[in-house]
């Protein structure tokens, strides 16, 4: 799933780089939160 998220915001790349990380991180943190 990961995987998928990296793969669109690779393809969203018109878009800021940054803001995808940051949401990437977001992401991350909520699966971490999911899994505890």
């Amino acid at each position: 799933m990961l995987i998928l998220f990296l793969i669109k915001c690779y393809e969203a790349q018109e878009l800021d780089f940054g803001m995808y990380y940051d949401k990437f991180l977001a992401y991350q943190v909520k699966a971490i939160d999911i899994v505890k």
